[in-house]
């Protein structure tokens, strides 16, 4: 029906006037509810550019983000479709310094924002290694700064479900560990692939231990621990260097279990005819880093004993980690993202003549950067998931017949996926 103003200061109070009045009143209350519930008339949104103050009920058309929301009466509350985009809990996010954002070991770690922009001269990290970082948005990516996961990934679960599809965030590969010194007894280099799966670069394999030979009983070095290792099943050091029978406190340990390939210890002699005995370096320490450490070493064929070097002072490094960007706009890097993989261990140091040198570890696998973007996509930065060098391998000694261990391989660059979201 019409409705039409009824001029009070003219008009009389009567039945009909009263009648009419609420007769309107009652047909605005229809027409009202008709509005929500009848599919063939509109419900007309709040055409806005910022977000306004939070009203229970409140529905808003974004012209920025170009899209719907409505509020809780305390959030914004996006579509189901746009729920990969996050819940924009952080704003409008400019950096204004360096951050770093606190997480616990292997977590995935989630920055949601309405927009996110990383200024230029600012640098972006987690405080320990992660599965991954996951920033979302609901409208532009923009890093003019740097956003920075090196050392910080091989933890978790190597597949993620975004928006129904599934991802793969797994890096690049570890290296091989260096053969140790002197050839006739040194331990292999870690190259046994573990196959083990995990989001970020896998772990180098372990060094292998120095050997020792000569005029007494000669001793092999151990064998470094397998390539390809993530943190959590852990448990993969080298082996123990050989020692003489009877002398089993003069022989090397193994490298201490952990993530990536341990070093192989260093070999051990005697020589009865001087009664003298040379003891192996322990195996390269693996628990706290991502490939292997180095191989201890060993020497013979003197009258003053000798004690290799331990590889488990130089243990190796994590792998690269996992950057995921979900964009509801635009992403543009102008500054760098970088998920580079650690360092390999060095190996021990020889002693005496006819020894070896421990291998170096080799080195961890580069990370893995996922975009996904309904927007433009931009680079004219850099994003840098090159593997880590391999470890030296150990010195020589300098005594007669003594040879340095080898240098263990690099880690396998890891790679970029960019996808336009529909």
């Amino acid at each position: 029906m019409a409705y039409t103003k009824t001029n009070w200061a003219t008009a009389k109070i009567s039945a009909a006037n009263l009648n009419k009045a609420q007769t309107q009143y009652q047909q605005a209350i229809v027409d009202m509810w008709d509005a929500r519930t009848n599919t063939a008339k509109e419900i007309r949104a709040y055409v806005v550019s910022d977000f306004p103050a939070h009203r229970a009920g409140l529905l808003i058309f974004h012209t920025g983000l170009k899209r719907f929301f409505m509020s809780n009466g305390s959030a914004w509350l996006v579509p189901p479709t746009d729920a990969l985009f996050g819940g924009g809990t952080g704003g409008d996010f400019s950096s204004t310094g360096n951050i770093t954002l606190t997480n616990a070991v292997g977590a995935t770690v989630v920055a949601d924002y309405s927009s996110f922009k990383l200024n230029e001269n600012h640098t972006l990290t987690t405080q320990n290694p992660c599965r991954c970082l996951i920033i979302r948005s609901w409208g532009d990516i923009v890093i003019d700064g740097e956003i920075n996961l090196d050392k910080k990934g091989g933890f978790g679960e190597r597949y993620i479900t975004i928006g129904g599809v599934q991802y793969d965030l797994q890096g690049g590969n570890g290296g091989n560990g260096g053969r140790g010194g002197n050839s006739n007894y040194a331990g292999l280099g870690g190259s046994t692939d573990a196959n083990e799966s995990c989001a970020g670069g896998r772990r180098g394999g372990g060094g292998g231990g120095g050997g020792a030979g000569g005029l007494g009983t000669a001793g092999a070095g151990g064998a470094g621990g397998p390539k390809n290792t993530r943190s959590d099943p852990g448990d993969y050091g080298g082996s123990s260097g050989y020692y003489a029978p009877g002398q089993d406190h003069y022989h090397g340990e193994d490298g201490d279990r952990g993530s990536g390939g341990g070093g192989g210890a260093g070999g051990s002699t005697t020589l009865p005819l001087y009664g003298y005995t040379a003891m192996g370096g322990d195996g390269g320490r693996s628990i706290g880093g991502g490939s292997g450490g180095g191989g201890g070493a060993a020497g013979i064929y003197s009258q003053t004993n000798y004690f290799g070097d331990d590889g488990g002072r130089s243990e190796g490094e994590y792998g690269g980690g996992v950057v995921v960007l979900i964009a509801g706009g635009n992403v543009i890097i102008d500054g760098e993202i970088s998920c580079r993989g650690g360092k390999g261990g060095d190996g021990g140091k020889a002693a005496g003549s006819y020894s070896g040198g421990g291998g170096g570890g080799g080195g961890s696998g580069g990370g893995r950067v996922l975009i996904l973007r309904k927007g433009n996509y931009e680079n004219n930065g850099n994003i840098d998931l090159s593997g880590g060098a391999g470890g030296s391998g150990g010195a020589a000694s300098g005594g007669t017949y003594s040879y340095p261990g080898v240098d263990g391989s690099s880690g396998q660059a890891g790679s970029v996926q960019v996808e336009q979201l529909l």
